[in-house]
């Protein structure tokens, strides 16, 4: 009896250090999903930012070419 105590508390130990170690890999995997879900936040902001000035570079050289043909520039 007191072997199959010992494989038993050795087991429980085991089962426990399994148990943090999920634990901490669950954690350390939901901070890394944020971290990837913030980059591509903050890319899609910036894409959206560089689109905007694209159509705004492209309004404007529309204009003064309008400008331009009309004679006013």
């Amino acid at each position: 009896m007191d072997v199959e105590e010992r494989i038993f508390e050795k087991l429980d130990v085991i089962e426990e250090r399994l148990s943090r170690l999920c634990d901490r890999v669950t954690k350390i995997e939901a901070a890394h999903k944020h971290h990837i879900d913030s980059m591509i936040s903050n890319q899609n902001r910036k894409l959206r930012n560089r689109d905007y000035m694209i159509a705004l570079f492209g309004m404007g050289l529309g204009i003064l070419t309008a400008l331009q043909i009309l004679g006013v520039v």
